[in-house]
């Protein structure tokens, strides 16, 4: 699914966040860069973590202008310990 990009909104003294809407029960974002690959996620956020010149590097950096955000429940994760 193809959207326009959200908006970005001023947050000084850190510059243009990127405002969207998060579901309520969910408190942090995956953000993967697209590529011909699928979706390459590339860190885990705060919502309101997402500034335009982080997004711009990573334009660059994948060379891709596509990402997608993947909204994370933090309150149903998994513990276990490898032995």
């Amino acid at each position: 699914m193809t959207n326009a990009a959200p908006p970005f909104v001023p947050s000084p003294p850190f510059g243009d966040m990127l405002e969207f809407k998060m579901p309520t029960d969910c408190d942090l974002v995956i953000l993967c860069v697209d590529t011909n690959m699928g979706h390459e996620p590339v860190g885990v956020y705060l919502p309101h973590q997402i500034y335009r010149d982080m997004l711009q590097r990573l334009c660059l950096q994948h060379r891709t202008r596509k990402f997608t955000l993947i909204p994370v429940r933090t309150n149903e994760k998994i513990h276990f310990t490898l032995e």
